[in-house]
């Protein structure tokens, strides 16, 4: 009871926080440079980039020139005002966990996402990605984006079971197994027909705040493996069976006009079939733009390295419940 007592009285002892004492502490922390934002996580935190040399004994220089005259702070506070620790540990209550006060980034490295490798072009594959989905947003009934791509073949008769792996250990699997038998399997083909949503959620003086949320209609076809191989030609085709579907004329039409949409707007990965920089590819385009008379067509895919950003990537989370869960009969296929 005594001590009980003895917490409720002395919280503290005392000692005022850094952030009270020179309140721009964490904006002078985000402020640095050599961060970049994780391509696969919702959270805001930033992590260091793979290209940077930023430390935090830099960034403690940096505070002390800009702080108030007589403002001390050691290298390991400046930590603690970080996002370096783990939920519900010791180390989250030393750093202010859920007060809302520390700086949005962290000087370790970004979760392992599969990618090794940087590629200078990465940012801009990226925005010109998102300018087609914003001007499709802006536009929806005269653009049409379909978000597309063929995911590893699935085998029948074969019980699902997870690939072997040490959890401590660093382990990347390759995106695609192309070494997969086509006997007796399926390869499934995604579109994911996409729309974006605004949400506006907050208003200030002069400033709006929206969240955006990619969504849409999505549709997955079932290609035998040995028989429907992957390529070109067969993926175009794909558009006119898509085009036949009575419960998808909706999401090709203008429905002011009940024609189709004058602008189309493939987003790819980068594989062989589907490379925007391929002739047969270019070919292919110019005559769906001819003989369905569209005003223009485009086919665009993200970096190299990069196809998890593929909006598409979402729906095979579905497909691998689908097929994976439970073996199927090589009778059915």
């Amino acid at each position: 009871m005594k001590i009980e007592k003895l917490r409720h009285i002395f919280k503290g002892r005392g000692k005022s926080l850094k952030c009270v004492e020179f309140p721009d502490l964490a904006r002078i922390l985000e402020a640095g440079g050599g961060l970049e934002s994780h391509p696969r996580l919702t959270d805001t935190v930033l992590y260091r980039a793979a290209d940077s040399n930023t430390i935090m004994r830099h960034t403690r220089e940096t505070i002390l020139a800009l702080a108030p005259e007589g403002f001390k702070i050691s290298l390991s506070t400046c930590f603690n005002y970080s996002q370096n620790y783990r939920e519900g540990t010791y180390q989250a209550r030393r750093h202010h966990s859920g007060r809302g006060i520390n700086a949005c980034l962290s000087l370790h490295k970004p979760p392992r996402i599969g990618v090794e490798q940087f590629v200078i072009n990465l940012h801009w594959s990226t925005q010109n990605v998102n300018l087609t989905l914003d001007m499709a947003h802006s536009f929806p009934n005269e653009i049409l984006n379909d978000s597309k791509d063929a995911k590893t073949k699935i085998n029948a008769d074969i019980s699902p079971v997870q690939k072997p792996g040490k959890s401590w250990r660093k382990i990347i699997l390759p995106d695609h197994d192309w070494n997969r038998p086509a006997q007796n399997a399926i390869t499934p083909m995604s579109h994911l027909f996409i729309q974006t949503d605004l949400t506006l959620e907050d208003k200030k003086e002069q400033n709006l705040v929206y969240s955006v949320r990619r969504t849409g209609a999505a549709a997955t076809l079932l290609n035998i493996s040995y028989f429907e191989r992957e390529t070109i030609h067969r993926v175009f085709n794909e558009i006119f069976l898509l085009l036949r579907n009575p419960s998808l004329d909706h999401l090709f039409r203008n429905p002011d006009t009940g024609k189709l949409k004058k602008h189309f707007a493939f987003i790819v990965d980068n594989s062989p079939s589907e490379a925007p920089s391929n002739p047969l590819v270019q070919m292919w385009l110019v005559r769906l733009a001819r003989v369905l008379k569209l005003k223009s067509i485009t086919q665009k895919s993200f970096a190299e390295y990069h196809s998890k950003r593929n909006l598409v990537e979402r729906v095979h989370a579905v497909q691998n419940h689908a097929l994976s869960n439970e073996q199927f009969s090589s009778k059915g296929i």
